[in-house]
C-alpha cells in the first residue's frame, strides 16, 4: 500500500495536478478571506469556510476523476490487479493520496487563524480550527465519493460529471428534502419509488439479480406493510432520511464551535464506506469468485455503518468550543432540574426545514441533564392546534411550549424573545448586536410552571422616579417576578401580595401619607429597597423611614480618589461585602459601578434597638470625598467637605411579630443592573423553586479585526495572487523539465 500511496502522490507533485489544485483551493479561499475577514473586518474564520465549502462540488469531481478511471481507460488497471498488492491496498493507497494533496492545502489555510488573530484581540481560535477540522472531514468524505465514482467508469470526463452532479445533489439536499411534500401518504409512495431505485443500484453493483429482486419485493413489502399498520411512521420520514447524505450541512455543527462526535463519525463512516464500496466494485469488474461473499459482506458493512451512526447519533456527545458556552446549559439550569421530580416538557414547535439553528440546538440540551426532561418536537402545521390545550397565545415555527405535565401548568416562549437583535446598539453603534436567549428563557419558563405563585414587585411613582430599563425589565421577566407601578398617593396601604418595595431613585419627598403607608409596610415584616437620587431640597419624610432603621444621608456627590471608573471620579467602584445574604450572589473578584452616591452614616450598634442590625454593603476607599457643594464643578477638596471612607450601601434587619423586615438602601439610584438584579434576587428569595434565577442573554457578535489598507493589500496580494502563482510557477517548472527529459 505504501509503494502505491508514494507513486500516486509523487504523481501528482511531478505533474501539474496537484500544482493546480493547490493553486485554485488556496486562491478561492484567500478570496473569501479577504471578503469576509481582512475587509469585512470579522475574525471569524469559520464564517469563510462556511461560505466557500461549494468549493468541494466543482475541485473534487476534477481531482478524483483519473485517479481509477484513467487505469481502466489505458488498461493498465489490467497490470495494477495483477500485481502482489491486493486490490483494498490499491484504493487505501490512492485514497490516502488524495487525502494527503487536500491535507496540504487544509494546513496552509490552518496559518489563516493565526494571522487573523495578529490583528484582532477576542478572535476565538478554538471556533476557528473546529471548522479547519469539519471542512478537512467534509473534503475527507467528499473526495471519497468521487473516488467511488471514478471506479465505475473508465471515462474521465463521466466520472467528472457524474461526480459533479452527486456532489451538487448532496450539497442541495437541505433544500431539496424541504419542497417534498411532508404528508405521509407523499412520503410513503416518494419511499417506495427510490426503493425500486436502490434495488437497480444493487443489481448493478454485485450483479446478481435474486439479491436485488429479494430486497426489492422485502422493501416494498415493508413499506406498505408499515404504513398500513401505523402510517404516522411516515410523517417526515423521508425529509430525514435525505438529509442523512446532506454531507454539508453537517458542517455547520463545526462552523458554530461545536465539536459533536456523531458529526466526526458520521463524515469517517461515508468516507470508509465508499472507499469499501470502491473496493467491491473494482472486484466486480475484476470478475472476482466470491460474488455472493463480497454481496453479503457489503451488506453487513452497510449495516455496521447505520448502527454505528445510529448508536453516537443517540448518544449526543459533543464539545462546546465556544467562548461563552452557548451551547452548553449553565449550572443553574441543572440545580433547577435536579430540585423538581414533576415531568416537564418541552415542545418545540417548528416545521421540517424550518428549524433556526441556534434556537433547536440549545433545546436539545434540556434532554440531556435530567431524566424528567423531554423535549418534543411539533409541527404547527400540523397540529395548528395542539398548543391550545395548553396556552392561548398563537404559536408560530421556532416557538416554544414549556408544560409540568405534572401539574399541567405551560408558559409559551416566543422565538423573537431567545433570539434577537438589540435595536438599540444598531442605531448607536451601526452594527448589529444579536443575542441567545433560549436557555434563560426556557430556564424561567421551567421555574414558572413549578412555582405556586408569581412573586411581586411594586415600584413607586410620582416623584420623578427613575424607570427601569428594558433589560432590566426583561431579566425580572426571566426571574419570574411580576413588576408593577403603584403610587402611593390613591392606595391606603402597600398590597398584600408585594414581595418587594421599591423606591428607584425618587428625586422629591413623600408625602405624609405615604410615609405612613411605607413605615406600616416595613413594620409588618415586608422587604424594600430605597434609593435616594441626591438633591439639594430637604426630604423629611424619607430621611425619617431611613432614620427609623439607623441610616441617615450626608447629602453631596462623593469622589473616588482611588477606585473609579476611567477618569470619572464620580462613578466609583465600592468595596462589596458579599458575606451578607443580599450580596452573595457576588463573587470574590466581582466589581459593580455606581454613580452620583451620597454617603450612609450608620447609628451606631448600641443605639439601635435589640431586634435591628444595620451592617454595610457597599463602601469607598479611604481617598474618597464628599462634595458638598458639586455644582462648584471643582474635584478638589473645599471647605465643608468630607474625608472617606464612606459607605454607600447598607442593609438593615429587624426581627418582627410577623416575620422579619429586610431594607436595602443604595444612596443614588444610578447603579449597575447587576447590583440591583441581584438584590431584588436575593429578597425575593433563594434557589430555584422560588423562581429567581436569571440567565443571561448571550451575545453573538462576531469577533473583530482591525487591519490598515496596507496590511489589507499585503495579505490579500500574498494569498490569492504569489501563493498560487508560486504553486503554479513551480508546477509548470517541475513538468517541463520532466518532459524534456
Amino acid at each position: 500500500m505504501f509503494a502505491i500511496y508514494k507513486k500516486e502522490l509523487k504523481q501528482y507533485f511531478h505533474s501539474m495536478i496537484g500544482f493546480i489544485f493547490l493553486a485554485f483551493f488556496l486562491a478561492i479561499i484567500g478570496i473569501y478571506t479577504r471578503a469576509n475577514n481582512f475587509y469585512g473586518g470579522v475574525g471569524n474564520f469559520e464564517l469563510t469556510l462556511s461560505s466557500s465549502n461549494f468549493l468541494f462540488v466543482i475541485l473534487i469531481p476534477i481531482l478524483t476523476m483519473r485517479v481509477l478511471a484513467e487505469e481502466k481507460h489505458q488498461k493498465t488497471d489490467q497490470l495494477l490487479f495483477t500485481s502482489p498488492v491486493s486490490i483494498n491496498k490499491i484504493v487505501a493507497g490512492k485514497y490516502l493520496a488524495l487525502i494527503t494533496l487536500f491535507g496540504i492545502g487544509v494546513l496552509v489555510i490552518g496559518l489563516y487563524p493565526l494571522i487573523l488573530s495578529h490583528y484582532g484581540t477576542d478572535v476565538q481560535l478554538s471556533m476557528c480550527y473546529s471548522a479547519v477540522i469539519g471542512f478537512f472531514l467534509l473534503g475527507a468524505a467528499y473526495i471519497a465519493v468521487g473516488t467511488f465514482i471514478s471506479s465505475l467508469t473508465e471515462s474521465q470526463p463521466i466520472a467528472a460529471v457524474v461526480s459533479f452532479i452527486v456532489l451538487l445533489l448532496s450539497y442541495l439536499m437541505t433544500s431539496i428534502s424541504g419542497a417534498i411534500p411532508t404528508d405521509k401518504t407523499s412520503q410513503a409512495v416518494i419511499l417506495s419509488v427510490l426503493w425500486l431505485i436502490v434495488a437497480g443500484i444493487l443489481y448493478y453493483m454485485m450483479n446478481n439479480p435474486i439479491v436485488s429482486i429479494v430486497a426489492a419485493v422485502l422493501g416494498e413489502v415493508a413499506v406498505w406493510v408499515v404504513y398500513a399498520l401505523k402510517s404516522s411512521v411516515y410523517e417526515g420520514i423521508l425529509t430525514d432520511a435525505l438529509n442523512c447524505v446532506a454531507l454539508s450541512s453537517r458542517f455547520e455543527d463545526f462552523t458554530v464551535g461545536v465539536l459533536k462526535y456523531d458529526v466526526i463519525v458520521y463524515y469517517l463512516s461515508v468516507a470508509f464506506l465508499f472507499v469499501f464500496l470502491t473496493i467491491q466494485a473494482l472486484k466486480r469488474n475484476r470478475q472476482f469468485k466470491s460474488g455472493a461473499y463480497n454481496t453479503i459482506l457489503t451488506v453487513i458493512v452497510i449495516a455496521l455503518v447505520v448502527i454505528a451512526n445510529l448508536v453516537f447519533n443517540k448518544l449526543e456527545l459533543s464539545t462546546d468550543l465556544t467562548s461563552d458556552s452557548l451551547f452548553t446549559l449553565s449550572d443553574e439550569t441543572k440545580e433547577v432540574l435536579e430540585g423538581t421530580e414533576d415531568k416537564i416538557t418541552i415542545y418545540y414547535m417548528v416545521e421540517k426545514g424550518s428549524e433556526q439553528d441556534y434556537i433547536q440546538r440549545v433545546v436539545n440540551q434540556y434532554k440531556k441533564v435530567a431524566d424528567n426532561v423531554s423535549v418534543v418536537t411539533k409541527d404547527p402545521v400540523v397540529y395548528p392546534n395542539f398548543t391550545k390545550q395548553y396556552v392561548d397565545d398563537d404559536v408560530s415555527n421556532n416557538d416554544v411550549v414549556v408544560v409540568d405535565e405534572t401539574t399541567g401548568a405551560a408558559k409559551y416562549i416566543s422565538n423573537g424573545d431567545m433570539y434577537y437583535q438589540d435595536n438599540y446598539s444598531y442605531y448607536s453603534s451601526g452594527s448589529s448586536q444579536y443575542y441567545l436567549d433560549v436557555e434563560g428563557r426556557i430556564t424561567s419558563a421551567i421555574q414558572y410552571v413549578l412555582s405556586d405563585e408569581v412573586q411581586k414587585i411594586y415600584v413607586t411613582t410620582g416623584h420623578d422616579e427613575h424607570s427601569f430599563s428594558d433589560s432590566l425589565t426583561t431579566t425580572l421577566d426571566k426571574m419570574n417576578l411580576d413588576v408593577e407601578e403603584i403610587s402611593l398617593v390613591t392606595e391606603k396601604k402597600v398590597p398584600e401580595d408585594c414581595t418587594l418595595l421599591i423606591l428607584y431613585g425618587p428625586a422629591g419627598d413623600l408625602r405624609d401619607s405615604e410615609k405612613e403607608i411605607v413605615e406600616e409596610y416595613l413594620e409588618d415584616g415586608g422587604d424594600a429597597i430605597i434609593m435616594p437620587t441626591y438633591t439639594d431640597q430637604d426630604t423629611p419624610n424619607l430621611d425619617e423611614i431611613l432614620d427609623t432603621y439607623g441610616i441617615s444621608i450626608d447629602k453631596g456627590i462623593i469622589y473616588e480618589g482611588a477606585g473609579h471608573y476611567e477618569t470619572y471620579l464620580n462613578w466609583i467602584i465600592p468595596s462589596i461585602d458579599n458575606s451578607q445574604e443580599v450580596m452573595s450572589k457576588f463573587e470574590d473578584n466581582d466589581y459593580t459601578i455606581i454613580a452620583d452616591a451620597q454617603s450612609l452614616r450608620l447609628a451606631d450598634a448600641s443605639s439601635l434597638r435589640s431586634s435591628l442590625s444595620v451592617t454595610e454593603l457597599l463602601t469607598t476607599s479611604k481617598k474618597a470625598l464628599l462634595k458638598v457643594d458639586p455644582t462648584s464643578g471643582k474635584t478638589e477638596k473645599e471647605k465643608g467637605d468630607l474625608d472617606g471612607p464612606f459607605t454607600v450601601g447598607a442593609y438593615a434587619k429587624e426581627t418582627v411579630e410577623d416575620g422579619e423586615t429586610r431594607l436595602v438602601v443604595f444612596s443614588t439610584a444610578d447603579v449597575q443592573e447587576v447590583l440591583l438584579q441581584n438584590t431584588i434576587s436575593a429578597l425575593s428569595g433563594s434557589g430555584s423553586a422560588d423562581g429567581t434565577t436569571a440567565i443571561e442573554a448571550k451575545n453573538l457578535s462576531y469577533s473583530g479585526v482591525t487591519m490598515n489598507v496596507g496590511a489589507q493589500i499585503f495579505w490579500t496580494i500574498l494569498l490569492i495572487i504569489i501563493v498560487p502563482l508560486c504553486l503554479l510557477i513551480t508546477g509548470f517548472g517541475i513538468w517541463f523539465v520532466r518532459r524534456r527529459k
